[in-house]
This record gives C-alpha cells, structure tokens and sequence, in this order.
C-alpha cells in the first residue's frame, strides 16, 4: 500500500542463536513521523477509510508466538520491518 504502484519489497530470512529473523524492506515514503511511538497501538491510522487494527493484529500474533516485531525507516527511504522468533522444532526444519 505505502509503496505506490512501481514499488519494491524485498524479503530476506536467516537463522541465527536460535532464533529465526525475517526482514521485510520497501522503498515507499517511509512511516509517518505524527505516529512515532504508537503505530501498533489500536485505532491508529493515517488513512481516511482505516481501522487501525492491522498493525495491532500483527503485534498481537507475533508476540503469541514469543516473537517481536519492530519497524524502522530505512537511511535510503522506505520501512524496514523485522520480525523475530524462537527457531522451534518443526517437521519442514532445514527443508527450504
């Protein structure tokens, strides 16, 4: 959505200390600086026709996985978000 229509995301993933870290990077304007602070609390959005909930959705899910989620504007422009969770055992482990 923040991209624009010409856009790039680029998705990156590795394990490490136990822990799996995935990276997602867009090259839109970067996040809203009136919403530093609280861009996962509930209700808050820029958009005219928005809830406000995605974000606090995302939040909410990683955490219940043990997770963390943050997000950052990038030096070069765009958003970095960057989730984090225990590695787990799991039957697909090493299969990708």
């Amino acid at each position: 959505q923040a991209c624009g229509e010409n856009g790039q995301i680029d998705v990156y993933a590795r394990r490490y200390e136990g822990q799996v870290e995935i990276r997602i990077c867009d090259d839109g304007c970067g996040l809203p600086v009136e919403l530093a602070g609280q861009i996962f609390e509930p209700l808050v959005t820029t958009k005219q026709d928005g809830t406000g909930l995605g974000l606090a959705i995302v939040k909410q899910l990683v955490e219940e996985l043990n997770g963390e989620v943050d997000l950052t504007d990038r030096p070069e422009g765009g958003v970095e978000a960057k989730l984090v969770f225990p590695e787990g055992d799991s039957k697909c482990a090493g299969k990708f």
